[in-house]
C-alpha cells in the first residue's frame, strides 16, 4: 500500500496512535475501542488500495478468462471464445480490452510466459519442453516472445533466478 498524500499519512498515523493509546489502557471498554480502531485502519487500506477501487470484472470475461487459463497450450480462435459467453467475436474483442486492458491474445501470451516462467523457476525441463508446455509449438517463437516479455531469453532467466537463488540449484538438480 502506497499513501499518495500528506493526508492519508497523516489519518493512518493517527489511527495507528488511538490503537495503542487505547490498547495501553488495558480495560475491556478500551481494547475493543482499539479492536474497532484497527478496522478502521483495514477498511481505508482497501479504500486506499487501487486494486479494490476498480471495480468487478464483467462475468463473461472473467469466464473467458478462466477458460483460457485452463486450455492455456490450446489455440482458441476468438470466434470460440465468443460462443462460450455468448457474444459476437468483435462484441467480446471489444469488452475484453475495457475491463482487463489488454487484447485476449496479448493476455493469453502473458499468461503463457508467466506460466514458463514458473517452469524455469521450479524444474529442469528443456527450453522446448516448456515451450510445449505453455502452448508454443515452435521453441524458437517461444523464446522470441520471452525476450519481448522479459528481456532475457528463458534460458539466461533460468540461469539468472538459479544465481540469485542458490539453495534451488540444489532442488533443480
Amino acid at each position: 500500500l502506497t499513501l499518495k498524500n500528506d493526508q492519508d499519512s497523516e489519518l493512518m498515523k493517527t489511527l495507528f496512535t488511538e490503537v495503542i493509546t487505547f490498547f495501553s489502557e488495558g480495560d475491556a471498554l478500551s481494547e475493543a475501542i482499539s479492536m474497532n480502531v484497527l478496522e478502521r485502519i483495514i477498511l481505508n487500506c482497501c479504500r486506499l488500495q487501487e486494486d479494490t477501487r476498480k471495480k468487478m470484472r464483467d462475468p463473461r470475461v472473467e469466464e473467458v478468462c478462466l477458460y483460457l487459463n485452463k486450455h492455456i497450450t490450446e489455440d482458441l480462435s476468438i470466434t470460440d471464445l465468443a460462443t462460450r459467453v455468448y457474444l459476437s467475436p468483435s462484441r467480446l474483442s471489444h469488452l475484453f480490452r475495457e475491463e482487463t486492458g489488454k487484447t485476449i491474445n496479448e493476455w493469453k501470451e502473458d499468461q503463457r510466459v508467466y506460466r514458463a516462467k514458473n517452469m524455469l523457476q521450479n524444474n529442469l525441463l528443456s527450453i522446448s519442453d516448456i515451450a510445449r508446455l505453455s502452448g508454443y509449438n515452435d521453441a524458437f517463437y517461444f523464446s522470441r516472445v520471452f525476450r519481448r516479455h522479459c528481456g532475457v531469453s528463458p534460458r539466461k532467466y533460468r540461469n539468472n533466478y538459479i544465481k540469485l537463488t542458490p539453495d534451488k540449484t540444489q532442488s533443480l538438480k
